[in-house]
């Protein structure tokens, strides 16, 4: 079952970007994606031109969408919102499901990398169901996560409720984010971009806990994905937090000696503050993996 990829970037991470590019290209098959979607969010409409080779057998699958010819009807006072290019990357990880033409969208970082290879068996059941884990959700959203709960008529969630994976990379299906799109226009009869914003700036609510509040709403989470109590496929999710520091050389080496990561995502705070010798092991491994 071919995916689409949707990753929403902007012209800092453009190196980072032509990395993942290579990585996608060098453990995903031609048969595992439809089409990769590239989103512009710069907010001065300025981009600097990607270079297609970088994704070598795909790269006739590239298609850009620039955040300027969506329509969104901005308000001239989103622009003072703080991290607004951040609430406006959530945003279109779920608008720009429309220009998906696969069943699934697989939502990259800019800065998601593959280290291993791509096996469909391990992200899809037989009957076409995603396969995902539940976790604690992160305190930061538990909050956000409630109130949208409530937006749809349900009870919150109870602070340390498993709840299905919803961070990136994130396996998303395609109707049912433009049906949560549409069902949140019908109870807000507002422009959902707009709707989206305000919300986000009062409640701090994420793109994912829209999408999977919505599912509980319609209570179809075993119709659409597969949970397990243990992932079968391993991240690394590298955030701004000191102990990852720490960890950062132990990381590295279970990765090497155990090879059994499928991807590596690093926020832009993480590496700003990653020690010079580390950013060197990080390059080495991605250079042992055939990506640089």
């Amino acid at each position: 079952m071919p995916v689409d990829i949707l990753v929403v970037t902007y012209d800092a991470d453009l190196y980072w970007l032509q990395i993942q590019a290579r990585s996608i290209n060098q453990y995903f098959n031609e048969g595992d994606i439809n089409k990769i979607i590239i989103v512009h969010n710069n907010l001065n409409g300025i981009r600097t031109p990607i270079d297609y080779a970088y994704y070598g057998k795909f790269e006739s699958k590239v298609t850009e969408v620039l955040v300027e010819d969506l329509n969104l009807k901005e308000n001239k006072v989103d622009y003072l919102i703080h991290n607004y290019g951040w609430v406006r990357q959530q945003f279109c990880k779920l608008f720009v499901t429309s220009h998906c033409t696969a069943e699934w969208c697989y939502v990259l970082d800019s800065k998601t990398i593959f280290l291993n290879k791509y096996n469909q068996e391990k992200f899809f059941t037989v009957d076409g169901r995603s396969i995902t884990f539940n976790q604690t959700n992160h305190p930061f959203f538990v909050q956000s996560n409630n109130w949208i709960e409530q937006f749809f008529g349900l009870e919150p969630s109870p602070h340390d409720t498993l709840l299905p994976k919803r961070g990136t990379p994130l396996m998303l299906h395609v109707p049912t984010v433009h049906n949560t799109i549409a069902e949140t226009f019908w109870r807000t009869k507002t422009n959902f971009f707009n709707w989206f914003v305000e919300h986000q700036k009062k409640y701090n609510i994420s793109e994912f806990d829209l999408y999977f509040s919505y599912i509980r709403y319609k209570n179809n989470l075993s119709e659409i994905y597969e949970i397990r109590a243990l992932p079968e496929v391993k991240n690394l999710v590298l955030l701004s937090h000191a102990d990852e520091y720490v960890k950062f050389d132990d990381h590295m080496q279970r990765i090497i000696t155990k090879d059994n990561y499928f991807a590596i995502s690093m926020s832009q705070a993480y590496l700003n503050d990653l020690p010079y010798h580390q950013q060197g092991q990080l390059h080495s491994l991605l250079h042992a993996k055939s990506i640089i």
